[in-house]
């Protein structure tokens, strides 16, 4: 059992966003998860522990985007954290995980003109924010009356 919980606790932090780190810390955790289950400790009922420890490994721009998609001070669901995990990790992965390194082609840098995020206030036009994508309908809908955007540019 202590092995396991060192499996989980151990793992390394991810420094800059990463598909490749997210997928490891979720397929980890996953597996150290269901050994504890395995072995009849009541892990159902540790989520808001198990949602701060695995947070804790995230890079600052998916720790900010999991921080913000909290839309009440309710303890997180697991389940909701490794949902938004897996999204964050699709987007990642769709976009080449560097978003902030410009494309180099035949030696010429591409400049990118630098937008804000209504939502996040990331390098990104709102209606692309990784935070917003990976909220369900109605917490869309929700934050964006919140902070008092257009629906139709969304």
């Amino acid at each position: 059992m202590f092995s396991i919980m060192k499996r989980f606790i151990a793992q390394p932090n991810i420094n800059t966003e990463s598909a490749c780190g997210l997928r490891s810390l979720i397929d980890t955790s996953k597996e150290c998860i269901r050994a504890l289950q395995t072995l009849g400790l009541p892990v159902q009922h540790w989520d808001g522990i198990l949602v701060f420890l695995m947070s804790q490994r995230l890079d600052p721009v998916s720790r900010q985007f999991w921080e913000l998609s909290m839309l009440d001070t309710n303890v997180p669901i697991l389940q909701d954290f490794l949902k938004f995990l897996e999204s964050r990790a699709r987007a990642l992965a769709a976009s080449g995980e560097s978003q902030a390194t410009p494309s180099k082609r035949a030696g010429h840098t591409a400049n990118k003109l630098s937008v804000a995020c209504k939502m996040c206030t990331g390098d990104h036009n709102h209606f692309q924010c990784p935070i917003l994508i990976a909220m369900p309908v109605m917490g869309r809908r929700n934050a964006i009356k919140k902070r008092s955007l257009c629906f139709n540019c969304l």
